[in-house]
């Protein structure tokens, strides 16, 4: 048995709503459908992990750094009365979900409570902790860095994205939900296939490299998939976007309803997956039936 028969054998014994899985091991891909659905599913959180590529090709770059404050790109867009700690929020704070928001927002629950401009809203809330001091798992962040990617590229998270990664890595059909305002809300709302997930994974696996093109520096992907922060009250750890898992170099992102991107780096492995689940133990199941 192949390892996707494996995990297809006990997604159906765990009766998981796992739609599709695309499994790419030492450069050979195979591709299972367990439940057929629309080509491009949401990718829920794994957006983050986009939205944080498009900050790594600009530091890349030079056209920013991670310690940057949001002020250096947003101050014009600060509101008249704002938290005294507002412009001490680096990049870095954005990515990390340590911006010092008390309370998580711009989920799927609170979104249409935020009025037209999204972006004033986020920057009208209080900093409740010191940035850089307090794990709290946000879209407000993600949304931020969609906004300044677009101020310092003059271009939407979702075009900058199509020039700079989707073309090269053959991504062609994709949607990403916006705010009222038009910008991509960064942490949430990107469409991709499952293949095109798996691409996405290889870059990474590759150290930035994919079809010998060089998107991403090492440098970049070493920092953004080992763990930066292990937040109280979970085992995992988390990087730039990536949760990673202790004692071993794996990482994936990871989306609601088990949309994930699993990367296995010892054993040259990526395993893409849509799903509408919480109940699949793909990493468990993955690794045994590598073993085997």
């Amino acid at each position: 048995m192949n390892v996707l028969d494996y995990l297809s054998a006990a997604a159906e014994k765990q009766k998981a709503n796992v739609f599709e899985m695309v499994l790419v091991q030492n450069g050979a891909w195979t591709k299972k459908t367990l439940i057929p659905v629309s080509p491009c599913q949401d990718c829920y959180s794994v957006t983050k992990n986009f939205t944080a590529t498009a900050v790594g090709i600009l530091a890349d770059r030079g056209m920013l750094s991670l310690d940057d404050s949001i002020a250096r790109y947003l101050e014009q867009e600060f509101p008249r009365q704002y938290d005294k700690k507002l412009p001490q929020i680096t990049i870095r704070h954005l990515l990390m979900h340590t911006a010092g928001f008390g309370r998580g927002f711009l989920f799927e629950g609170d979104r249409f409570s935020c009025g037209e401009d999204w972006l004033k809203y986020t920057l009208s809330q209080p900093i409740v902790y010191e940035p850089g001091s307090h794990f709290l798992y946000n879209n407000a962040g993600y949304y931020l860095l969609s906004c300044i990617v677009h101020r310092i590229t003059g271009m939407k998270m979702q075009e900058f994205l199509r020039r700079e990664l989707f073309a090269p890595l053959g991504i062609n059909d994709f949607a990403w939900s916006s705010c009222p305002m038009g910008e991509a809300q960064g942490g949430t709302g990107l469409y991709l296939s499952t293949e095109d997930l798996a691409k996405f994974g290889l870059l990474y696996l590759n150290q930035g490299v994919y079809q010998e093109k060089r998107i991403l520096s090492k440098e970049w992907v070493a920092q953004a998939t080992r763990a930066q922060i292990t937040p109280d009250g979970y085992t995992c750890g988390y990087g730039y976007s990536f949760w990673t898992y202790p004692d071993s170099n794996d990482y994936r992102g990871d989306g609601a309803y088990q949309q994930i991107v699993l990367i296995l780096p010892e054993q040259n492995t990526v395993l893409a997956l849509h799903a509408f689940t919480n109940e699949f133990q793909y990493y468990d199941i993955i690794k045994k039936a590598l073993l085997d």
